[in-house]
Formats: C-alpha cells, sequence, structure tokens
C-alpha cells in the first residue's frame, strides 16, 4: 500500500471536498434565491448527487461486472449476478 501524508489522506480529501461542495451550494443558493422553482431542482440535484455519491463508494466493492440493483430510497445495495 502506498504511504501518503495526513494532507494527502483519503480521509482529510473527503473531508475538504465536502467543505468545497457546501461552499458551492452556498454561492449557487444565494444566485437562485428569488427563483423558488429553480432553487427547488437545484436541491433535489444536490440530493440526487449526494446519494449517487455514497451508493458509488458502496459498490467500490462490487466485483466488475456484476448485475446489482440499488433502492433509491434506502440505498439497499443488492448483487443480482455475478
Amino acid at each position: 500500500m502506498q504511504q501518503v501524508g495526513d494532507d494527502e489522506a483519503p480521509e482529510g480529501k473527503g473531508v475538504i471536498r465536502s467543505e468545497e461542495r457546501e461552499a458551492a451550494a452556498s454561492v449557487v443558493r444565494e444566485l437562485l434565491a428569488g427563483d423558488p422553482e429553480t432553487s427547488a431542482q437545484f436541491e433535489a440535484t444536490l440530493a440526487a448527487a449526494a446519494l449517487w455519491l455514497r451508493e458509488r463508494a458502496r459498490t467500490k466493492r462490487i466485483p466488475n461486472g456484476a448485475l446489482i440493483e440499488v433502492d433509491g430510497t434506502t440505498g439497499v445495495v443488492t448483487v443480482l449476478e455475478i
């Protein structure tokens, strides 16, 4: 396993990326403050992206070529076929 410094550790990078995402979302929320319809679409997109990111990380442990099913409500990943 490759050794990296604390500033390059995945846990630290995750925290930094999360802070960057939240800062960018705050800027966009300010820009959309006067447009409730577009603001709602933006919030829905953020929620979908968060679900996708979480499930992407979980499915990295699934073998390549496996057929899977993801329940978008619960986030449960089921391997159907390997």
